[in-house]
């Protein structure tokens, strides 16, 4: 299952953290909708993002186990809500985050720049993890990235 969601940011300022109405009444509806298969959504305030560019190797070949999110979301998560805002100089640039050894079908959240050097804005994406609470990922070099956790289901 992947949900992409873009995260309106026109009234929004990027010291007030990422969190916007529209994410939470999203979230909200998650919330409703997963706890009738027995998830729960944990919903997480941000006041920056957890990784950048700097975190990752963007060499455009896929880091088996690259992101590890042990640190970020507790032993039992079966789902990661994030939120991804890409810029690069040129179009057509990538970075996918792969979730490993699952057997959830297309298990990938990833984002392509639109133009050169146009940021792509804050999206939202959800990925199923594993046990191991790793993921994969691939990235294009020079990529300007912020990544952040907002949200998991347990």
């Amino acid at each position: 299952m992947l949900v992409l969601r873009l995260i309106d940011v026109a009234n929004h300022h990027p010291n007030q953290g990422l969190k916007t109405r529209e994410a939470e009444e999203f979230s909200n509806v998650c919330i409703a909708w997963k706890t009738g298969l027995g998830f729960e959504t944990v919903p997480i305030e941000k006041g920056s993002f957890d990784w950048a560019e700097t975190d990752f190797t963007l060499d455009s070949t896929v880091k088996e186990n690259g992101l590890d999110l042990t640190e970020k979301v507790p032993v039992g998560t079966k789902i990661v809500g994030f939120v991804m805002c890409l810029s690069h100089v040129e179009a057509g640039k990538s970075f996918l985050l792969i979730a490993n050894q699952t057997t959830k079908g297309i298990n990938k959240f990833g984002l392509i720049t639109p133009a050169a050097s146009i940021p792509t804005g804050w999206i939202y994406g959800r990925v199923y993890i594993d046990a191991d609470r790793l993921l994969d990922y691939v990235g294009d070099a020079g990529m300007a990235i912020g990544l952040a956790v907002v949200d998991w289901d347990i």
